[in-house]
């Protein structure tokens, strides 16, 4: 249905023919190539294509990692989620917002990134509170800076960070000394 608008709104009904065969050539993983080609194609914005990217995703599919290769915490954690969701179908989207909200709160307090980011990007955060933290996690987690099978680090703690920061511009803020 995504792919239908799509192409709708690109005005380009000619597309709609093939849209049953394009949707089997990028099923599964393929979809994050799929709207990468048609942003390139169409010359979409960077977050527009992502908007169609994730409009067609499962908000409980790590896409960050190809999908032999979701570490085992992300994939527990995605999994009970899809249980939780299947056990209460009758959920309002607020609800469901607010707890997927605690749920990357729960998180950010335990320091599992590779889960925040899941979390982050499949359903997004939706409490404004919440998002200054999240943009901290995420801004100083680097994966590829982890050697294979070594633990994630908690994040630092935020006021010991401002602290840290609030020293440097005050050292940066003196007038230097002349001798």
């Amino acid at each position: 249905a995504a792919l239908i608008r799509f192409y709708r709104t690109q005005e380009t009904t000619d597309k709609l023919s093939n849209v049953d065969k394009i949707a089997r050539k990028y099923s599964g993983d393929g979809i994050v190539e799929l709207w990468a080609a048609l942003g390139g194609k169409y010359s979409l914005p960077p977050p527009t294509a992502v908007q169609w990217l994730a409009g067609t995703l499962d908000p409980n599919i790590a896409i960050q990692w190809p999908k032999d290769s979701v570490p085992a915490k992300v994939q527990k954690k995605l999994d009970e989620l899809i249980a939780k969701a299947a056990s209460e179908p009758k959920q309002d989207g607020a609800a469901r917002a607010a707890a997927r909200d605690a749920e990357l709160s729960a998180a950010l307090d335990s320091g599992e990134t590779e889960v925040v980011s899941a979390l982050a990007f499949s359903a997004g955060c939706t409490d404004p509170a919440l998002r200054p933290r999240l943009w901290r996690t995420m801004l100083s987690w680097i994966p590829s800076a982890r050697q294979d099978g070594e633990e994630e680090r908690p994040f630092i703690d935020c006021k010991e960070e401002d602290e840290q920061v609030r020293l440097r511009r005050s050292e940066y803020a003196e007038p230097p000394t002349r001798m």
